[in-house]
């Protein structure tokens, strides 16, 4: 392959297309997390928070992990991303992502509600690309991850196949885009902010790059997710 046909691989994303790298696609980690927790307890909330800070990358993130007994089915999270860096000319998508472990198994299904009506169910599928060397590795495409993203507006949802009839539902404060089980298993990934560096020439004329309006810095981005985990069974979402 011509270097001439590699640059036919992608197409440059903005505020209307999400497209990951071609030649490397997966998500990597996002600042660095500080050993140090913070633990709070009061009448009727506990709250951890945890920093996450790389100086070299510029990277900043603050998440607090909420508890109260009045809602002892719901977790709450919330999370305080710094500006997203740019030093390095790379746009950046930063996704929030939520791992379920001893063996939960989605196996590429999921549900997430309709414009924030009834919920519909997802699986996700194998896009391939025209170029069969990119088809050929066992991790997803730059095309399957950008393909299997859906709307969130108000829930996304998975059960463990394992036949332990464990329901991880997720619920935002805003519509995103997100999906499960696609870059890593058992995962629920949503799209919190992204800064874009480029046009992918769909109308806005213009890069995805908000600042603020008086002193143009970019923006900090604060998202609140409700998390239930229960038997689908013996439970009600």
């Amino acid at each position: 392959m011509t270097d001439f046909d590699k640059l036919q691989v992608q197409t440059a994303e903005g505020a209307y297309i999400f497209m990951p790298a071609w030649d490397d696609p997966l998500p990597k980690l996002y600042s660095k997390v500080k050993e140090d927790v913070f633990y709070q307890k009061g009448k009727f909330l506990e709250q951890w928070t945890l920093h996450f800070e790389d100086e070299k990358a510029d990277e900043r993130a603050i998440l607090r992990v909420r508890f109260s007994e009045f809602f002892n089915e719901i977790i709450e999270f919330d999370v305080e991303l710094n500006p997203i860096p740019i030093h390095d000319g790379r746009g950046k998508d930063v996704t929030v992502n939520f791992k379920m472990f001893n063996g939960f198994d989605a196996k590429g299904q999921f549900w997430t509600d309709s414009n924030g009506l009834e919920m519909q169910e997802r699986q996700i599928e194998f896009i391939p690309t025209n170029y069969t060397f990119l088809n050929e590795k066992s991790s997803p495409n730059y095309h399957m991850i950008s393909g299997n993203f859906y709307p969130v507006d108000s829930a996304i949802m998975m059960r463990d196949q394992n036949k332990t009839n464990l329901q991880v539902t997720v619920m935002n404060d805003r519509a995103q885009s997100g999906t499960v089980d696609l870059t890593d298993k058992a995962t629920i990934e949503l799209m919190q902010h992204r800064r874009i560096l480029q046009d992918d020439l769909k109308g806005v004329q213009e890069p995805l790059n908000e600042t603020d309006h008086k002193d143009y810095l970019p923006i900090r981005v604060n998202a609140r997710y409700f998390m239930q985990i229960f038997d689908a069974k013996k439970g009600i979402s």
